[in-house]
């Protein structure tokens, strides 16, 4: 536990001292603290359900994603979020004109219906069973400050913490009809000696840093440096040591402890259906832990929202495994359980989990995803018992492949450097911050700048890897 200890206390000095401050300001509509949760949508599949059609396809069952492939350390292994949907996905009103001087002038105003997401992403999510645990009541929340925070009540099968101490999420009301779902970092472990004796990951539910200070990056309130500004923000914690990928009770040597991260995910995106029923867009991000917890995310997201643009926003968690530690990985795959959620379609899951991606950008027109990462995480890298070289090598070969099969819809912001994440302000060094959010570029296109036009789905929207 002390090297997020470390980490968490370099980068809160960071945001109090300014480094990453922008100007924003905590404050926040008057949250109004309701809840309950609302039934799982069910949808009208459509026969063919192509990406290119016109139906809404009916999400078939709930459908618990796959890990995708050897469960590396963090992934999540399934895709869930891989690639975002297709710009064309938001349904656009064509301009009724209503001409104030021609007689004929009388036209009916008609509109653009979203292309549906193909019906069969839902019946493989649904014959997993990765929707296992959507649909569960939602607490009223507790008011503090500008967030509201929802306890649960813990049992067996989540939502839990490794310890089986509480789950809790927190939800920050904005101004605008879009949300940002957050899947918070912190390590990852997977047998006695790293989740009992020398701990390699957040045990708890309480947030990673202060949420008083969590006011820059993506969470800061100023538009000029966040295209994410005044949206609803839900922040799930991490605490079950699988990278929010596991559905399993595992009884080590030193004691027991739960994996129930696809439960606790689940959580959350209960929390925002019940919140924000009907949002405009959903971004689905995380960093480290949390960023491979996107590739389940997004897939949980989709099986509750089916009709939803959903956009991808990977920070450092680019699910990629090195097969050079193989006991590791057997661990990982005994303990966490992941794989039993990987989709049918999908063989190319069982080698990397980012190549959920592939899979889910094959059937779903409605989503797009941007990766961002130091092409030598240190953090990364040190979980994959690799080099700084192995661990661009291995980046790069496997997110090369995402980007080719999915040009449109996929796309990288990677930068040298061995510094770990960035979303929350500053990227962190061996000897502290080591990047700004506001201010890093590549090829003269700055971060904020980039993730908007991967939000906004924008003609200029690049891959940028840095030296390429």
């Amino acid at each position: 536990m002390r090297f997020w200890f470390v980490l968490a206390a370099a980068l809160a000095a960071a945001l109090a001292t300014g480094c990453a401050g922008d100007g924003s300001t905590a404050a926040a509509p008057t949250p109004s603290p309701t809840a309950s949760a609302s039934p799982l949508p069910t949808a009208t599949a459509t026969d063919t359900a192509t990406p290119t059609g016109t139906s809404t396809a009916s999400p078939t069952r709930t459908a618990t994603a796959s890990p995708t492939r050897t469960a590396s350390p963090s992934h999540t292994a399934t895709p869930t979020a891989t690639s975002t949907p297709t710009p064309s996905a938001t349904p656009t009103p064509t301009a009724s004109a209503t001409a104030t001087q021609t007689e004929t002038a009388t036209t009916t105003p008609t509109t653009v219906a979203p292309v549906a997401v193909d019906a069969q992403l839902f019946t493989e999510l649904g014959d997993v069973g990765l929707d296992r645990y959507l649909g569960r009541p939602v607490p009223t929340p507790t008011v503090e400050g500008p967030w509201l925070r929802y306890d649960f009540a813990t049992s067996d099968d989540g939502p839990i913490c490794l310890y089986g101490t509480p789950f809790r999420v927190y939800v920050r009301p904005g101004t605008t009809d879009d949300v940002l779902l957050y899947l918070e970092g912190g390590g990852g472990c997977w047998n006695s000696d790293n989740c009992w004796v020398r701990t390699r990951a957040k045990i708890d539910a309480a947030p990673l840093l202060p949420l008083t200070i969590l006011r820059a990056g993506v969470f800061s309130s100023n538009p000029q440096t966040n295209p994410l500004a005044g949206w609803n923000v839900v922040y799930v914690p991490y605490c079950d040591g699988s990278v929010f990928t596991g559905d399993n009770i595992a009884d080590y040597p030193r004691g027991r402890v739960w994996h129930r991260g696809l439960s606790n995910l689940s959580t959350g995106v209960d929390v925002m259906r019940a919140m924000f029923p009907d949002p405009r867009k959903i971004v689905v991000s995380g960093s480290s832990a949390g960023g491979f917890g996107t590739f389940s995310v997004y897939r949980v997201t989709r099986r509750a929202y089916p009709a939803e643009e959903i956009v991808l926003l990977n920070d450092s968690g680019p699910g990629i495994q090195s097969y050079d530690a193989p006991r590791a990985l057997a661990d990982r795959r005994e303990n966490w359980r992941f794989e039993q959620f990987r989709p049918a379609s999908c063989p190319d899951c069982a080698t990397q989990p980012a190549f959920i991606t592939n899979w889910a950008m094959r059937f779903d027109p409605r989503l797009r995803g941007g990766f961002f990462s130091s092409l030598q995480d240190g953090v990364i890298r040190n979980f994959l018992e690799l080099s700084g070289p192995e661990y661009e090598a291995l980046l790069l070969e496997v997110t090369d492949e995402i980007v080719r099969r999915n040009p449109d819809r996929a796309k990288r912001f990677m930068v040298a450097g061995d510094f770990h994440t960035i979303l929350l302000g500053g990227g962190l060094g061996n000897d502290g911050v080591a990047a700004d959010y506001r201010t890093l570029a590549v090829d003269g296109v700055r971060l904020p700048q980039w993730i908007e036009d991967l939000v906004e789905d924008r003609p200029g929207w690049a891959d940028l890897v840095e030296g390429r």
